[in-house]
């Protein structure tokens, strides 16, 4: 238990550049036009962003709870929630990238086949979003 104390309070900053790195990806989805999403443009980022914002605001909680915690009652329930916001960290990771994942799809086929009637520098903007 010591070991994972001790990770609470030295990686805190990553977890921060994950969340701001998927703020990204929806802000790109957002603003790029992007034809080879799955549903409207806007549905993927809604949905990242959804998931995201809960995510962010018990990650505070937890981060916040960890600095006050002084005893092993209040340490068992920082990592009980450490462990429910990872596991929710990897589903909004398997998310993303399944939706990615099917837009890359799309992207190769349309590639491939010849059958787009986007233009090749449409064709390269959505390759950048994916």
């Amino acid at each position: 238990m010591e070991q994972d104390l001790k990770a609470i309070h030295a990686h805190a900053s990553d977890v921060w550049y994950a969340r701001a790195a998927v703020a990204a990806i929806a802000g790109l989805q957002l603003l790029l036009r992007n034809d080879l999403t799955l549903g409207p443009r806007w549905f993927a980022p809604v949905v990242e962003l959804t998931l995201l914002v809960p995510l962010a605001a018990a990650t505070a909680w937890t981060q916040a709870s960890a600095a006050q915690a002084t005893t092993r009652h209040h340490w068992l329930r920082v990592l009980r929630a450490r462990r429910t916001i990872r596991a929710a960290a990897l589903a909004l990771t398997a998310l993303i990238t399944l939706i990615n994942g099917a837009a890359l799809a799309d992207l190769v086929h349309d590639l491939v086949r010849g059958t787009s009637h986007q233009l090749g520098r449409t064709l390269l903007l959505d390759a950048l979003i994916v």
